[in-house]
């Protein structure tokens, strides 16, 4: 292995460290979620926000839409929603480094590399999950308040379905080395 991409593969990974303490910080994220519910702040926050526009300047949310708002329902699905994607986001950087640390070695066969990618797997369904939620969340404002949030946690329904393809992605080059290792092994014993 060269000696740059050594020098890559570390800097990589002291980005994704980066990323990972930023995702700690994102846990904080659902308070203001809850502390909108609690003040029933809520839907003047969807609705003045910068981050929800509206799908056209012809189309009003009625009074009775706003005042009816399901606020608590809302703030809990997009707070739950937070805390899977980015737990799930903290799992799969920490995956990716154990990746990238045992390529850096040049320890390519090795069942650690394996659980990584089970990891890896296991978090996109968790952010499937999230994606779930976030949408569930943003169909209630588009449906209630006629606000479309193209902000942060802004994922639609469209979103599960591109979680739903990575997924199968994932189990496939899963199951690529898994049989690769199985190879490997086999070639080990002969030789």
């Amino acid at each position: 292995m060269s000696k740059w991409l050594k020098i890559g593969i570390n800097v990589l990974i002291m980005f994704l460290r980066f990323g990972i303490v930023a995702g700690y910080f994102m846990l904080i994220y659902p308070i203001i979620y809850l502390a909108d519910a609690f003040q029933n702040h809520t839907t003047h926050a969807i609705l003045n926000g910068s981050d929800f526009l509206r799908f056209s300047n012809n189309q009003q949310a009625t009074l009775g839409a706003v005042k009816r708002f399901p606020s608590w329902p809302y703030a809990l699905i997009m707070s739950v929603g937070v805390v899977l994607t980015v737990w799930a986001t903290i799992k799969l950087l920490k995956a990716l480094i154990k990746l990238l640390s045992n390529i850096r070695d040049q320890n390519y066969f090795s069942t650690s590399n394996e659980l990584a990618l089970i990891t890896i797997i296991k978090a996109q369904v968790m952010m499937l999950l999230g994606d779930l939620l976030f949408a569930s969340g943003n169909q209630l404002s588009q449906s209630w308040l006629l606000r479309v949030n193209t902000g942060v946690f802004s994922e639609t329904w469209e979103t599960c379905f591109h979680d739903v393809f990575q997924i199968i992605m994932l189990a496939a080059i899963y199951e690529t080395y898994r049989h690769a290792m199985r190879v490997k092994a086999e070639n080990d014993l002969t030789v």
